[in-house]
């Protein structure tokens, strides 16, 4: 008898466990959207910069 109430209070923890550390990871794994809203700020111009000296590398040097 006390075999089955240790497996079953067991059981109760598991599933206990289960539960909050899905719902965990539900809230880890959202994420804010990125909006598509394009800035003039330096950084913003600074970044386009780099994306296009990459690109342009990329193209130069691997042919893509």
């Amino acid at each position: 008898m006390r075999k089955i109430v240790t497996l079953a209070a067991l059981a109760v923890v598991a599933l206990a466990c289960t539960d909050s550390q899905a719902a965990n990871r539900r809230v880890r794994t959202t994420s804010p959207a990125v909006s598509n809203v394009q800035s003039t700020g330096p950084f913003a111009r600074l970044m386009e910069l780099e994306r296009r000296k990459n690109a342009a590398l990329r193209s130069m040097f691997l042919g893509r």
